[in-house]
């Protein structure tokens, strides 16, 4: 055997062991539990997985050498221990340690072929969800069955739906021919649904956060968090939380930080869709998130010797309302045939309207529209203008809403951040394009 067989040989020991202790340590502690019960586990410890791991090397390795039947023979000589194991422990509710035996036996084959790292790697994931057996419980049972709902339809949008899309309308040649001029790759239904998915994404990302985070961590990351599904959403219910407490310079900081988060987001979604915009974006949007970052710096001295008197976190609705995403989809494609139509007859003012229009209500979709336009044949910097036009229409909609909603010594707090930002941008927009 080589030198380098004998460290992997040192390494799938090493990894057998790792499981091994954290079993062995599982087993001890449940015995301790349980001994009223009188239920005690015999299978597997710090010395039996190590030793799976040292016959899983040594079965590949035989296999490697033309013994190919050494491996198979091997694995069912395993299953058939496991089987003898588990059913003569009457009082085993489950099969998590003979997994892990399972699991400890193919790693060590995986270090006889050379991937000592792929198999560390597996061997952490594995001790990791071992040990965390408290900490899965508690979560399982906090998920409510609407929220298993939620997941599953992201998984079907995501997993099932999207890939079988076409990327072309199947509309014959006769009908495309009465408009030569419109480009065949801007009905796009795969990325009409990619857009849907990539949004409900994110919008499922913060509402899991918001989930898992709870009441304990305040009004500021509950924006941060609430940002990643709406900013507007945020806006309109801290500013309707303010009309009981006026002066709340945490919610003023809140609706701050939940519009800082739609600069990120555009930017990941230009990155997405064409690379090129998101670049020529990064500076004017910059601008526009040191804004709102100088301000909230400005709130963060001023409220020091404040008493915290941040509401109750947004529990966000569901993001994954199919009625929405198909309403989303729907704007998307109809800003992607505005802005081709308002560029082809009115030039860069025609992008510049249907942007900063599209922006009262929604960033998103305008934000990749102009990705993939400028991927086809919009100039980047018209793209760019209207991307950020869209922004500072957002965040225009965003003050116009906190000053009708909000008391007036509430809006006067929350406003400033908003001109800061709209000042901030247009400087950087304008050095950088």
């Amino acid at each position: 055997m080589e030198t380098q067989n004998y460290y992997n040989l040192i390494f799938a020991v090493f990894i057998g062991a790792a499981v091994g202790i954290e079993r062995e340590h599982e087993t001890r502690k449940e015995e301790a539990e349980n001994k009223d019960q009188n239920r005690k586990r015999t299978f597997g410890g710090a010395r039996t997985f190590p030793l799976a791991s040292v016959l899983g090397f040594l079965s590949v390795s035989f296999y490697s050498k033309g013994y190919n039947w050494v491996f198979p023979v091997s694995l069912l000589v395993v299953g058939l221990l496991i089987l003898v194991s588990h059913y003569k422990e009457k009082n085993s509710l489950g099969i998590t340690t003979e997994i892990a035996f399972i699991i400890t036996f193919l790693l060590g084959g995986l270090c006889a072929i050379g991937e000592v790292l792929a198999s560390a790697f597996i061997m952490v994931i594995t001790v990791t969800l071992l040990s965390a057996k408290p900490a899965v419980r508690s979560w399982v049972r906090q998920v409510k069955e609407e929220e298993l709902v939620i997941a599953t339809k992201f998984a079907v949008i995501s997993l099932v739906v999207l890939p079988l899309l076409p990327s072309k309308l199947p509309i014959p040649e006769k009908i495309w021919d009465l408009a030569p001029d419109f480009p065949k790759t801007l009905i796009n239904p795969y990325e009409i649904w990619l857009v849907v998915v990539l949004v409900a994404g994110i919008g499922f990302f913060g509402y899991v956060i918001n989930r898992l985070m709870g009441t304990s961590r305040g009004t500021l990351f509950t924006a941060f968090a609430g940002g990643l599904v709406s900013s507007t959403a945020v806006a309109m219910d801290y500013a309707r939380r303010s009309q009981k407490i006026t002066k709340s310079i945490f919610l003023a900081m809140g609706i701050i930080i939940a519009s800082m988060i739609m600069i990120p987001r555009m930017l990941l979604e230009a990155a997405i869709f064409h690379m090129p915009l998101a670049k020529v974006l990064f500076w004017p949007l910059s601008g526009f998130f040191a804004g709102g970052f100088f301000y909230i710096v400005y709130l963060y001295f001023k409220v020091k010797k404040q008493p915290d008197k941040s509401p109750q976190p947004i529990i966000t609705e569901n993001p994954m309302k199919l009625k929405d995403g198909i309403l989303f989809g729907s704007l998307y494609l109809a800003i992607r045939i505005l802005s081709y139509l308002g560029h082809a007859t009115f030039g860069d003012w025609g992008a510049y309207a249907v942007g900063f229009l599209s922006g009262l209500t929604d960033v998103d979709a305008i934000t990749i529209s102009m990705a993939k336009s400028a991927a086809e044949n919009m100039p980047l910097n018209t793209a760019a203008i209207a991307a950020y036009l869209a922004g500072a229409a957002n965040t225009l909609a965003k003050g116009i809403l906190v000053v009708v909603l909000a008391p007036r010594q509430f809006s006067m707090l929350v406003f400033p951040g908003f001109l800061c930002m709209l000042i901030l941008g247009f400087i950087t927009l304008a050095i950088a394009l």
